[in-house]
């Protein structure tokens, strides 16, 4: 069965597509209408493949026809492409437990029903995907081209139109709710920055935003639920827990090293403290002892990496160890409200190199929780696909933290975000702060 549209309405609906070629990923998207090709051995998308851009293939789709099964797909495909091509944080929270498929479905008409632009609108009761129909010409407006079932999830594509420097804009957004774990996953695009007010846009930062999309998600009965104070401390508690296990694994072995070799260390040390506590004025207990011993070894062993190791063995060093990330900055937050932070110079240092991370470790060690956490990810992890990356000490960097009731995590890589990427990321923080 093929997709029965008269010329002059495709040729319209074609035209809505133009609007989100600046986000598309061209070759990503060839890759998977191939992929699909070959899974379902077919030729569905065979035109399309010969076309040199995404307005190439916009301006095929006014006057050609796809089957309708496959042209659903495509749409699928163009939306994840949009969406993994343009995601710069992703905000992780709850809903409401007994959420269901059939409840959601029972109040799409409720979203439809604001609908401009498309063909016979109040007729829509149920999940649909028509983004390449929706008119997005409205600023100051939530729109909702989206809304489908994926497997045991449902999806929401959403988009607004916004001003900057008086050019009309439009912001893509995806949330992903997973009804059988009650987790809710905001795949944001932040174009909110150097906003100029005399566009006056009434939307102007990516979280105004997102809470816009729940408050309208309240129609279909989708209710957020924060992360409260005990497991947001409970989260960073993890999160501290895997930064020093992260760290330890870097330096272990050039600790064992340089300990081994001057074997005179640890007696000078000791030295060093058996003088200070014959101070009278001074008070030293046990674990008062052994935190200054800690303190002066890690000094010691700090001094002895950054002149004898730089910061590419530190990453082949990592990979040895099978580390998925190493970490590039930390804020620590201590029991008795204390801070700390340290951080590297750039995304392929390695918070080791330098020394003013030594200083700062064995006091790392005594705090209690991160409450910012800067990663800088393996790209061969995540891009399998990718021969040149497998054996890459090439990164990406992410930052991870607890605000506002979400996890929040912001991608930094713009040419090498893709769809592996972030739910990898996803993945191994789930498996971080929430282990099965």
């Amino acid at each position: 069965m093929e997709l029965k549209i008269e010329s002059n309405e495709q040729k319209r609906y074609s035209v809505e597509l133009y609007r989100y070629s600046s986000y598309i990923h061209f070759g990503r998207l060839i890759e998977e209408l191939t992929a699909v090709q070959k899974k379902h051995e077919s030729e569905c998308f065979s035109q399309l493949l010969n076309l040199n851009s995404f307005n190439d293939i916009c301006k095929y789709l006014e006057t050609n026809d796809i089957e309708t099964k496959f042209y659903d797909l495509f749409k699928k495909i163009i939306i994840e492409n949009i969406i993994f091509s343009s995601t710069s944080h992703v905000f992780i929270s709850n809903i409401e437990p007994n959420s269901s498929k059939e409840s959601i479905e029972e109040k799409i008409s409720l979203i439809t029903k604001e609908f401009t632009g498309i063909h016979q609108s109040n007729s829509i009761q149920n999940f649909y995907n028509k983004i390449d129909e929706l008119l997005i010409d409205e600023s100051k407006k939530i729109h909702f081209p989206a809304i489908y079932e994926d497997g045991d999830n449902i999806i929401v594509f959403s988009v607004t139109r916004i001003l900057k420097q008086e050019k009309p804009i439009i912001v893509p957004c995806m949330l992903k709710f997973d009804l059988t774990h009650d987790k809710m996953y905001s795949f944001m695009c932040n174009k909110f920055n150097n906003l100029n007010k005399k566009d006056e846009n009434d939307i102007t930062t990516i979280n105004f935003f997102h809470k816009e999309i729940i408050s309208k998600l309240g129609m279909l009965g989708i209710q957020e639920v924060l992360i409260d104070n005990l497991k947001k401390s409970e989260y960073e508690k993890k999160l501290f827990l895997e930064c020093n296990r992260l760290n330890v694994s870097l330096i272990e072995d050039y600790q064992k090293e340089f300990l081994q070799e001057k074997t005179g260390i640890s007696k000078s040390i000791k030295s060093v403290i058996k003088t200070l506590s014959s101070i009278e004025s001074i008070s030293l207990g046990e674990s008062e002892k052994e935190k200054i011993e800690n303190q002066i070894q890690s000094i010691c062993v700090g001094e002895y990496i950054t002149q004898n190791v730089n910061a590419l063995q530190l990453r082949k060093k990592a990979i040895t160890k099978g580390l998925y990330a190493y970490p590039t900055k930390i804020r620590f937050l201590g029991d008795d409200a204390s801070r700390g932070d340290t951080k590297s110079t750039n995304l392929r240092h390695p918070l080791p190199v330098h020394e003013i991370f030594h200083s700062l470790n064995t006091s790392f060690k005594y705090f209690e929780s991160i409450e910012e956490l800067r990663l800088a990810w393996f790209d061969s992890d995540f891009s399998k696909s990718n021969s040149d990356l497998k054996q890459s000490t090439t990164v990406s960097q992410t930052t991870i933290k607890i605000s506002s009731g979400r996890v929040i995590i912001n991608f930094f890589s713009r040419s090498k975000k893709n769809k592996e990427m972030i739910l990898y990321v996803l993945r191994k923080l789930q498996e971080i702060i929430e282990p099965s």
